[in-house]
C-alpha cells in the first residue's frame, strides 16, 4: 500500500506542475474564514483555514461543535474549501489544515498522524484561550475528524492516538479512505464511536476499494455507503483537472451527494 501511495502521489505531483491548486478564500454572510499557521508538537509549521460563525450571528449562550477535515495525499487544504463553507454554514466550526508544511506529499507517516492528533488538542485549548477567535464558542465535548483518501487513514490513526490519551471524539467520517498497512493495525484498536465510511466506485485511486478491507477490521458496528459510478475526486470541492486526469471525472451531483451524506451524519452525532 505504501508503494501504491508513492506511485500515485508522484503521478499527481507531476500533473500538478501544469495545473493550479490555489483557490481564493471567500467569506459568507454567516461565517468568517480565518487563514492561519501554527507549529505542532512535532515542530511542523502547518497552514490552515478556520471557519467560524461571525460574531454578529452568534447567540451568547451557544457553543459550536468542531470538525477537523483532512485532505488527501499530494493535495492541500484548498481542495476542501467549498466543503468546509457548506458544513460551517450548517452550524459548526471547521478547521481545514494542510497535512504537511507544504500540504503536498507522496507519503504520510507517523509524524503526520501526530500532527492531526495535535490539531485536536490545540482546538480544545483554543476554547479556553481568551486571545483565540474560538474562545467561549467551541464545544470541546463535540469534536469530530474527517479525512479524504490518505487523510482518512491519518484521521483514523489519530483517533486511536487520542483515545489512548483519554480524549473522546464525537465521530469519525472516512471519505473514500486509502489505508496504509499501519492503518489496518490501528483499526483493530479503535474504540467504539460513531463512524461513517463513504466510498466511491473501486478504482486505482482508492486502491480498488481497500477501505472495505479496513472497515472489516474495525471491532464494532459502523455505517458504510457506496455510491456506484462515483470518482475518488467527488469528495473534493473544488476538485481540479489534476485529480480528474489521475482518478476520473468528477460530477457536481456526486460531490453534492457525498457532501449531503456527510452533513446528515455530522448533524446526528453533534445533535444539530
Amino acid at each position: 500500500m505504501r508503494i501504491f501511495h508513492f506511485i500515485l502521489g508522484v503521478a499527481i505531483s507531476l500533473l500538478s506542475i501544469t495545473t493550479s491548486h490555489a483557490t481564493p478564500v471567500t467569506e459568507g454572510d454567516t461565517i468568517e474564514i480565518i487563514k492561519g499557521s501554527r507549529i505542532t508538537r512535532q515542530g511542523d509549521q502547518i497552514d490552515y483555514l478556520l471557519l467560524v460563525p461571525r460574531e454578529e450571528t452568534r447567540s451568547f449562550t451557544m457553543s459550536y461543535p468542531v470538525l477537523l477535515m483532512n485532505h488527501g495525499f499530494s493535495r492541500d487544504y484548498s481542495r476542501h474549501i467549498d466543503n468546509a463553507i457548506f458544513l460551517a454554514t450548517a452550524g459548526m466550526i471547521v478547521m481545514v489544515p494542510n497535512l504537511t508544511e507544504s500540504g503536498q506529499t507522496t507519503l504520510m507517516g507517523q509524524k503526520e498522524v501526530d500532527n492531526v492528533a495535535d490539531h485536536v488538542r490545540w482546538l480544545i485549548d483554543q476554547g479556553d484561550d481568551s486571545s483565540s477567535p474560538l474562545y467561549g464558542i467551541l464545544d470541546s465535548k463535540r469534536i469530530a475528524i474527517a479525512g479524504h483518501s490518505a487523510g482518512g487513514a491519518l484521521s483514523l490513526e489519530a483517533t486511536v492516538v487520542l483515545q489512548d490519551e483519554g480524549i473522546s471524539l464525537s465521530g469519525l467520517l472516512l471519505l473514500d479512505t486509502v489505508p496504509y498497512m499501519r492503518t489496518f493495525r490501528a483499526a483493530t484498536r479503535l474504540e467504539p464511536l460513531p463512524l461513517l465510511s463513504l466510498r466511491a466506485s473501486p478504482k486505482g485511486c482508492n486502491a480498488f476499494g481497500a477501505i472495505e478491507r479496513l472497515t472489516s477490521k474495525i471491532p464494532f458496528s459502523l455505517q458504510t455507503t457506496l455510491i456506484p459510478g462515483t470518482s475518488h475526486c467527488d469528495f473534493e470541492s473544488p476538485t481540479d483537472i489534476t485529480c480528474e486526469l489521475a482518478c476520473g471525472k468528477s460530477a457536481e451531483l456526486n460531490r453534492h451527494t457525498f457532501r449531503d451524506l456527510g452533513l446528515i451524519f455530522l448533524r446526528q452525532i453533534f445533535g444539530l
